[in-house]
């Protein structure tokens, strides 16, 4: 038998105080003598007491900002298109819970402008970011001020290892590459080559590409 999931009334009656006098205690509000407190947390612990988020939401009046920081979906590039799509539905369905996105795009090979853009999203004082670290260098002094400034971040479609990120959404690009070198190569005779080109200005920089797998008679180059 499932055991009752316990609320605070049911804590309020266990200890012989107020329902007030538990939210006092569980939300750290107010003054409560130190063996009341006791008590209400033994009693909290001991059945694994789980506060309603949700509720706790809908009830408070603070709004929670989070931004995220995508390149510019456009007809040419229309990639970016689906996780700024799938960041609307996610928000759309926050709003009711006082959760707000905004959304800052920067253009694709352009460092001056996604470095413009973070500093309007360290200036909004977010809650969390979500963004892709197209750009290694500026990303990981971008990283560096969130960290700074206590901002969790999650990193879109591309990843810096050895950064305190608090979650990764995307591909497997280094097997999503292996998969699609080896599906090009049983399409091809064994004496043929396979060229692959990126648009870049500046390949150390652009974290996605650099750190993409090599293959034996792929050529790999970026203008």
């Amino acid at each position: 038998m499932v055991k009752a999931k316990i609320r605070i009334k049911d804590i309020a009656e266990q200890a012989g105080v107020s329902v007030g006098t538990v939210d006092r205690v569980l939300h750290n509000r107010g003054e409560v003598a130190e063996e009341t407190k006791r008590k209400i947390l033994e009693i909290a612990k001991e059945n694994n007491y789980q506060p309603n988020l949700i509720a706790r939401a809908l009830t408070s009046k603070k709004q929670c900002i989070f931004a995220s920081l995508l390149p510019t979906p456009s007809e040419e590039d229309i990639f970016w298109k689906r996780p700024l799509n799938g960041i609307s539905d996610a928000a759309l369905e926050l709003e009711q819970f006082q959760v707000q996105v905004e959304n800052f795009f920067f253009e694709h090979y352009n460092e001056k402008d996604f470095v413009k853009q973070t500093e309007a999203i360290l200036k909004l004082q977010p809650a969390g970011v979500v963004f892709s670290p197209i750009f290694k260098k500026e990303s990981l002094e971008f990283v560096r001020k969130l960290e700074a400034k206590e901002i969790p971040y999650v990193f879109l479609e591309s990843k810096i290892e050895d950064c305190n990120y608090l979650a990764y959404v995307g591909s497997d690009g280094y097997h999503g590459g292996r998969v699609a070198a080896n599906l090009i190569d049983f399409g091809v005779a064994p004496s043929d080559d396979i060229l692959i080109v990126n648009l870049a200005k500046d390949l150390e920089n652009i974290h996605h590409l650099k750190t993409n797998p090599r293959f034996p008679r792929l050529f790999y180059g970026s203008w």
